[in-house]
């Protein structure tokens, strides 16, 4: 055989090489961002349900701080006093 063509087979099969290596590089690139992909996904689905609860608690803490507060706001249950103004004692 000819060096010139051992050469180039050489070259050839150096090149396909260096093809299946980039390849291989791009599938495990590939398949790390699609679990970095899938991982930040399932931390966003967490924090957003967290988010969800604590807004649920806050509300329902709120609704229950109305209901106390109702009977002290209703309108003329203290006369013309505010609920947290002294009215004058008779006497």
């Amino acid at each position: 055989m000819e060096p010139q063509i051992i050469v180039s087979l050489a070259s050839t099969g150096v090149a396909g090489l260096a093809v299946a290596a980039s390849l291989v590089t791009t599938l495990l690139s590939l398949r790390a961002q699609r679990e970095n992909t899938r991982d930040t996904l399932d931390a966003q689905e967490r924090l957003s349900a967290a988010q969800e609860r604590a807004l649920h608690e806050r509300s329902h803490a709120q609704d229950l701080r109305d209901k106390r507060a109702e009977p002290y706001l209703a309108p003329g249950r203290h006369g013309a006093a505010g609920p947290h103004e002294r009215r004058p004692v008779p006497g």
